[in-house]
């Protein structure tokens, strides 16, 4: 796993070897659970170590191009699949703060990126965890996260707010995915692993 504040950032910073292994967590989709439409594809992931959801989304903006209807709808969907997900792994506590960074990285994910965009959502014993990739690499500078230059910018201010909320947050391997964390109302530790690539 890059943490690629990890220098930088309070939170990335805390994270040991074992909790950053790739393979801790994550396993592919075993069973397509639904359908949410074209192009919109939802999993159940068996893990022993923590209850997993996906969804993966076939983007219809071609990159570089304004979002289309279709895809600025689906930050909207996310959230409502996370706040699903968190009542049923009774982690309501965290709705408000989960809705913010899935917004901020499906929107990115969407904006920025060029391929199908992957979210996944789990929780262990002591965090809620959330990835989102989209096939293109993510770049931050050498001075580390940066505010837009404007004051009243609208935008550019997505990963300072995850890195700002996420209890911990960092870049897969291949710099195509962000994932974070929030404790659960049990946490009290640091998270038992981080994403799989």
């Amino acid at each position: 796993m890059t943490t690629g504040t990890a220098q930088r950032s309070k939170h990335v910073g805390l994270l040991t070897d074992e909790q950053a292994s790739p393979e801790s967590v994550l396993t592919e989709p075993t069973a397509l659970v639904c359908s949410l439409g074209r192009g919109v594809r939802c999993w159940n992931l068996r893990n022993p170590k923590a209850q997993c959801f996906a969804v993966d989304f076939d983007r219809t903006t071609a990159p570089g191009r304004p979002l289309t209807d279709e895809d600025r709808s689906r930050p909207g969907e996310v959230r409502r699949i996370e706040r699903a997900h968190l009542r049923l792994w009774g982690a309501d506590n965290l709705v408000a703060t989960a809705d913010l960074l899935i917004t901020e990285l499906v929107t990115n994910a969407f904006e920025h990126g060029r391929g199908q965009v992957e979210v996944r959502l789990w929780c262990t014993a002591s965090r809620f965890w959330l990835r989102v990739g989209s096939g293109s690499r993510i770049e931050i500078g050498e001075g580390g996260l940066e505010a837009p230059d404007e004051d009243l910018a609208q935008t550019g201010r997505g990963l300072l707010l995850v890195d700002a909320f996420a209890d911990f947050w960092g870049l897969s391997d291949d710099r195509t995915s962000v994932w974070c964390s929030l404790r659960t109302p049990e946490g009290e530790s640091p998270g038992e692993a981080v994403p799989a690539d």
